[in-house]
């Protein structure tokens, strides 16, 4: 038995690939918390990063008391990797933190005591976004949407104390619950399964668990009783298209999953992204199709890339570069889901495993 084991009451776990400056200034928020420092932990797991991280975690814990480990193991993806460190906590309650965040002092100590008051549930906390992106018209776009997506998540919420907010709103295809800051129990995470390793790009993961957990009358809570930052840097427009890409192949094993692809009413994503279908998509959607298909082709994605470019130059204001934007990604969005549907082609509906932790 380790020393500490039964003593700990959380476990910070961290999937690392590739970031080590993020990883260092993460660690260096996690050590400094207002929270007993003999009663959490932090775990690092590195996801096959191609340089060894382990060393930055050990620097950057000397002279704390905190039990830090890291952990190496071949790359698997987000999922894998927040699995790996669960099946290796020590704590009561995990709570999981990517690499790319920077937390308030009080972060911990807010999750125990929003899990002890209104739990068992899955808390995360509101965090702004910090947006550095090449060029900066691609930095406008990027916030823009970011800015679209927390509007959304706030019409989601509703009140139930001070700094306290439930996701109320059912939503089908899953809340807008994010793996980035969340803590549950250990007992909650193993009853639900888990995070589900198959996924391999993030996105659809948190989206699953959250699914489960809703399923198991897990209350989601947001709290604004501390806060975090999401750190996204060095972004471009080819890199977030090919995580664009990677997301939606996932994401068509995850509403198959719900059975979302079997309904009459197939979801609008499904309708816009899916294959041309002459005679039943409307010609306006015929031709958004063919056009995501060309852009993001083999053969035509490096004019397109090309021709962005340009207008970048000659107009980095203009509403047709933001629109050219909103064009490549989600050509790129769709070349994803049809990759998803033909690798997902001839499978029925799929079940998440009752345990999907890897040990």
């Amino acid at each position: 038995m380790s020393p500490r084991e039964g003593s700990l009451t959380v476990s910070v776990i961290v999937p690392a690939f590739r970031r080590p400056e993020r990883l260092s200034q993460l660690l260096h928020t996690l050590l400094r918390q207002d929270f007993p420092s003999k009663s959490y932990e932090v775990i690092v797991v590195d996801d096959g990063s191609p340089e060894m991280i382990c060393p930055i975690v050990c620097q950057s814990r000397e002279g704390s008391e905190v039990l830090v480990r890291c952990f190496r193991k071949a790359n698997g993806g987000p999922a894998s990797a927040r699995a790996f460190g669960a099946s290796r906590a020590l704590g009561e309650y995990l709570l999981f933190v990517d690499d790319d965040m920077l937390v308030r002092e009080n972060f911990v100590r807010e999750h125990v005591q929003v899990q002890r008051e209104v739990g068992p549930a899955a808390v995360i906390c509101d965090f702004d976004w910090e947006v550095e992106a090449e060029p900066k018209s691609f930095e406008r776009w990027y916030k823009r949407t970011v800015l679209e997506w927390r509007n959304a998540r706030q019409a989601a919420l509703t009140a139930i104390a001070d700094g306290l907010f439930e996701f109320s709103e059912q939503r089908p295809e899953g809340d807008f619950l994010t793996a980035a800051n969340l803590s549950v129990t250990k007992g909650v995470y193993d009853e639900v399964g888990g995070f589900d390793t198959t996924y391999r790009s993030p996105g659809c993961e948190d989206q699953d668990f959250g699914v489960r957990l809703r399923k198991a009358g897990v209350r989601r809570i947001v709290t604004t009783r501390t806060r975090a930052k999401h750190v996204e840097t060095a972004l471009t427009l080819g890199r977030v298209c090919a995580r664009q890409e990677a997301g939606w192949k996932d994401a068509v094993q995850f509403m198959r999953r719900l059975g979302l692809l079997a309904q009459p009413a197939v979801p609008e994503i499904a309708i816009v992204n899916g294959p041309v279908k002459v005679g039943a998509d409307p010609w306006r959607l015929v031709a958004k199709k063919i056009l995501k298909t060309a852009v993001a082709s083999d053969r035509l994605s490096r004019l397109s890339f090309c021709v962005v470019r340009i207008l970048d130059r000659v107009g980095p204001e203009s509403a047709s570069l933001q629109r050219s934007y909103d064009l490549l990604v989600a050509a790129y969005s769709r070349k994803g889901w049809l990759q998803g549907l033909e690798r997902c082609d001839g499978d029925g509906p799929l079940e998440a495993p009752n345990d999907t932790r890897v040990t």
